[in-house]
């Protein structure tokens, strides 16, 4: 009796990115790209790999479930911290809260907040199925913001890039030139007469606004000396704690910090020139945490309501994702000066 082959009729695995690649004569990128809505494709291709991923019984995993109109609940959530920053964990309490606000409110919406940092950031955008992404603190010109607007996320940030002409209503910040005004003021009613600015060439606005509101502070007040030192990065204690010892000697009786891991460096540096903080030296940082409020004495600082902020950029996240008016949020959040022991009182 002749044999014959019998034809495997067993189903056989699903298609893949590949399949559809060869049934197209596309690239498998640009099935990719299309299958999520990314990338600059023409609406025929996109019908074209719709209609081969259909036919061939392509199933969508997670990745392809990001086409264009679908959500897969995921959202992105970067903090920019400077490549060549030293600062360590304990410096960023401020970044710690506000990403710890935005997660808990993101799992408490029904999303699943990835959080992405470093170099993978930029290979991750546009392959990661996010929804959208909230960008904490972007740098001047921030290359980040310019690839998710070329690749087509969704995105917004707190605080915004100075460099960029973008209008800022996907921004969500506190008032820094108010609140800055409102500190100085009353450091001035504590009796600050020869103050100094200590900030970091980060770049980023939330050094530039303290640094443009501190100026107009002064410009208005001329019965106070001013001055501003600029820390350059990689950031160095060392240097920090020159620059405050020379201040001292100057007769600077207020320190004005914007930037959190000189705290130490500062501290030391007034006790090394033999003043005591506040008699001699008052002290008030830009941001609030545990290690400010921990010292003796405890740090006065301007809380900045990280968790507020957290919240109040995953809410902003939903709208832009969801295509709704950027004016349904409140894109402001405000910021309190918290008075402790390193400040004298008013007279």
């Amino acid at each position: 009796m002749a044999s014959f082959p019998v034809k495997d009729t067993a189903p056989r695995d699903r298609a893949t990115l590949r399949d559809i690649a060869l049934d197209t004569g596309l690239s498998m990128s640009t099935v990719s790209q299309a299958l999520r809505g990314a990338g600059r494709i023409s609406e025929a291709t996109r019908a074209r790999v719709a209609e081969a991923s259909a036919r061939l019984g392509y199933r969508a995993n997670v990745s392809a479930l990001h086409m264009r109109g679908a959500r897969t609940g995921l959202v992105g959530l970067v903090a920019t911290v400077p490549d060549s920053t030293s600062w360590s964990v304990g410096d960023l309490d401020f970044l710690v809260r506000c990403e710890r606000a935005f997660c808990d409110v993101a799992l408490g919406s029904d999303r699943y907040p990835v959080m992405l940092s470093g170099s993978s950031v930029s290979g991750a955008i546009g392959v990661l199925p996010v929804d959208g992404v909230a960008v904490i603190d972007p740098g001047p010109n921030d290359p980040l913001l310019r690839l998710l607007e070329e690749r087509s996320v969704a995105y917004v940030t707190l605080g915004r890039d100075v460099l960029s002409n973008a209008t800022d209503e996907w921004v969500v910040d506190n008032d820094k030139l108010e609140i800055t005004r409102v500190a100085l003021d009353g450091l001035y009613q504590r009796g600050m007469r020869r103050s100094l600015l200590l900030i970091a060439d980060t770049g980023q606005n939330y050094m530039t606004d303290v640094a443009q509101a501190y100026d107009a502070w002064s410009d208005a007040h001329p019965d106070v000396a001013t001055t501003t030192a600029v820390l350059p990065l990689p950031f160095d204690a060392a240097q920090a704690a020159r620059v405050v010892s020379g201040a001292c000697r100057d007769g600077v009786d207020t320190i004005y910090l914007a930037v959190e891991p000189a705290l130490t460096a500062v501290l030391d540096a007034v006790a090394a020139v033999g003043l005591s903080i506040p008699e001699d030296v008052q002290l008030l940082a830009t941001t609030d945490s545990t290690r400010a409020q921990s010292l003796v004495p405890a740090i006065s600082a301007v809380d900045l309501q990280p968790a507020a902020l957290g919240e109040r950029l995953f809410e902003l996240l939903e709208q832009r994702v969801s295509g709704a008016v950027p004016d349904v949020v409140e894109r402001l959040v405000p910021a309190d000066v918290r008075w402790r022991g390193s400040t004298r009182a008013p007279v």
